[in-house]
């Protein structure tokens, strides 16, 4: 990685998903820029996928404060809290996540905070909301269907996996 600067460095890093290296390296920066909502990002996400959530969470808290306009760091910290069982905080950062952009991830990941909550009705709003934003998007067919297979409804997740396939052999599929 030579003569790369060191933003560059940790970018090609999150690209291979060589998380520990990026832990380590961050974490060896003695003066992380406090304002960089990249770095805290990336080493947040890093502790996510290596499943270390406090950390995870106290990086990605800091990122949304620099940056609160920016989706990654809310629908990050918001599947972090979910498995931190912070399910309140959790809801809320991934809606605040699909305000700034709509994405089938985040609904996904929000359907869950609120099934482990019982809210099942309103999970399955989340999903149906996010059909007629794009209802040719396979991956929110797939979602949908995982749902309904959650909740016990196989012959209607039948037909919503049925059209995810549809969606996902031919040329119309979007997300």
């Amino acid at each position: 990685m030579y003569g790369l600067s060191f933003h560059q460095q940790i970018e090609a890093l999150m690209d291979i998903e060589a998380y520990d290296e990026i832990v380590s390296r961050l974490n060896e920066e003695p003066e992380l820029d406090q304002s960089d909502f990249k770095l805290h990002w990336s080493l947040g996400w890093s502790y996510y996928k290596l499943q270390q959530y406090e950390e995870a969470a106290q990086w990605l808290r800091r990122a949304v404060e620099i940056e609160p306009f920016q989706f990654a760091g809310y629908f990050a910290l918001g599947v972090t809290l979910e498995e931190l069982g912070e399910l309140e905080e959790a809801e809320g950062n991934l809606r605040l996540s699909l305000r700034l952009k709509d994405s089938s991830v985040a609904r996904q990941a929000l359907a869950v905070v609120l099934m482990e909550k019982g809210a099942f009705a309103e999970a399955e709003r989340v999903h149906l909301d996010g059909l007629q934003v794009k209802p040719n998007s396979a991956d929110r067919w797939e979602g949908y269907a995982d749902f309904l297979s959650d909740t016990g409804r196989e012959s209607e997740a039948d037909k919503a996996r049925l059209r995810a396939q549809t969606l996902r052999d031919s040329d119309d599929e979007e997300d």
